[in-house]
């Protein structure tokens, strides 16, 4: 174990073996956002490493049957689980340790994740075992070699998600890695190597996104598993629209609403505490935040007033301290996010706490939240507004007052994406037709869309996805069924 002082990158990840690459078609210093002086190391990568990794991926495939997969995947998956939980494991916290210094999370934040992606992936498991007992008699394989795109937002989560589906389906996976997670999934590979995956299914290469686009259409990968923005999802489909045989699972942002409805009035302390945790854990840098959120009319300027002071209140610092809130990823999600607030001002909404960079920090990525207050909820301002229909990772909060149920929902449902939603209600009523209308991958009851729980599952709607169901009892995806007539 090297010191995180000095972060080594330790090349592409092929059947379990670290390679360094004698040639590179590329490199790029990396640096950590949470101090501008930290430098994480010099990144390289080749497009050879493509071809090499799909082909022991798809060779793998040949030496060992699905059955010897799964029973394999079973138990590795079971001890990454049980890594994962165990704080007292020292590659665990060297995890914890590398994902503070690249990704610039806070402690309470990363243990939150993997406590999530332990639970997956054991809930996983034992649905899986249920799932083959159901398909006794029938014949199934796997589907082949599945390419896992993912973005630096909750790296280690998805990835359990794509291992939970794809591998114990007895399928291949390449990783390729987001350029801001390099050494967060090199670091989840050397905890996998300790849990027995069957020999040559898993494979982390690295690269910009020239490395992601020839992985994806590359004529052997059978799949894509994808975690990142609407843009690139869209070009990924796109791009693979005549390989008609590649099976997608698009994960493809986030625009996540929350309502707090008007008998919320003796809860509202709580309500600004939940909302708290959904617009800027992470610094909002996750498809579970919430970034839109409807106020009955009731009750928005006691909201707003007490969100305000709370939001003012609440230390942003290092990861090494007991801050709440860490940096954003890098200087052009700093960019990206105050010129939103800008925009944000120009559409007519009152700014009650603008974003700015802090002083003083060892970065310029540390920055306050962003508060914009909606007056006008008409259909024209949602049909206008780019504030209330762009994703842009960042702690930014607009809110809006509405008047009755009809109009909240109809609100909600003006923007494309469709990923997660919260309502904050003691009426069952309104509980049931929010649920029920709303159009969202997931919602939930009287806690934030950050709350979301991780047996739970969710079906990504509009442009969050491509509607493929992801939970721990979905397996259809990774799967072959083969017909005898």
């Amino acid at each position: 174990m090297h010191n995180l002082s000095q972060p080594i990158f330790r090349g592409n990840c092929i059947s379990g073996k670290f390679v360094d690459l004698p040639e590179a078609n590329g490199e790029w210093k990396a640096v950590s956002p949470t101090d501008a002086k930290e430098p994480l190391g010099v990144i390289r990568y080749s497009y050879h490493a493509v071809d090499d990794a799909v082909a022991e991926a798809k060779g793998s495939l040949k030496k060992l049957s699905r059955e010897v997969c799964a029973n394999g995947s079973k138990k590795a998956l079971i001890r990454l689980s049980q890594i994962l939980r165990n704080k007292e494991e020292p590659n665990r916290a060297r995890l914890v340790e590398i994902m503070k210094s690249e990704l610039g999370r806070m402690s309470g934040d990363i243990e939150t994740e993997l406590e999530r992606s332990a639970d997956w992936l054991a809930q996983s498991v034992e649905r899986f075992e249920t799932r083959e007992a159901e398909l006794t008699g029938v014949g199934f394989e796997p589907v082949g070699v599945f390419a896992v795109v993912l973005s630096f937002c909750y790296p280690i989560f998805y990835a359990s998600q794509a291992l939970s589906q794809l591998a114990l389906t007895g399928n291949a996976l390449v990783f390729k890695s987001s350029e801001k997670a390099v050494l967060t999934l090199q670091t989840l590979f050397e905890l996998m190597s300790q849990c027995d995956f069957p020999l040559g299914r898993l494979h982390l290469i690295v690269g910009e996104k020239e490395v992601g686009r020839r992985l994806t259409l590359h004529e052997e990968v059978q799949g894509i598993f994808f975690v990142g923005s609407n843009e690139t999802g869209t070009r990924i489909k796109q791009d693979v629209v005549h390989q008609h045989y590649k099976r997608l699972i698009l994960n493809m942002g986030a625009k996540n609403a929350a309502l707090i409805w008007s008998d919320q009035e003796p809860n509202l302390d709580y309500c600004v505490d939940q909302m708290l945790l959904g617009a800027y854990s992470s610094a909002g840098q996750s498809c579970l935040s919430t970034s839109r959120l409807f106020v009955h009319q009731d009750l928005i300027e006691r909201f707003v007033k007490k969100f305000h002071e709370k939001s003012k209140a609440f230390e942003i610092g290092h990861p090494s301290t007991n801050a709440f809130m860490g940096p954003l990823i890098d200087q052009t999600a700093v960019d990206r996010f105050i010129k939103f607030v800008g925009i944000a001002s120009r559409e007519g909404a009152e700014v009650v706490m603008r974003a700015k960079i802090l002083e003083g920090e060892r970065s310029n990525n540390y920055v306050s939240p962003a508060i914009c207050w909606y007056a006008d909820a008409s259909p024209e301002l949602f049909k206008k507004s780019v504030f209330l229909s762009s994703e842009f990772l960042a702690p930014g909060l607009a809110i809006v007052g509405v008047k009755d149920l009809e109009q909240a929902i109809d609100s909600i449902n003006r923007c494309g994406y469709g990923l997660g939603a919260a309502v904050f209600a003691s009426n069952t009523s309104v509980v049931e037709k929010f649920r029920s209308q709303v159009q969202a991958g997931y919602t939930v009851h009287n806690h934030s869309t950050w709350s979301y729980p991780a047996a739970g599952g969710f079906n990504p709607q509009k442009k969050s996805g491509n509607q493929v169901m992801i939970s721990t009892g979905s397996f259809e995806i990774g799967l072959h069924y083969r017909v005898h007539c």
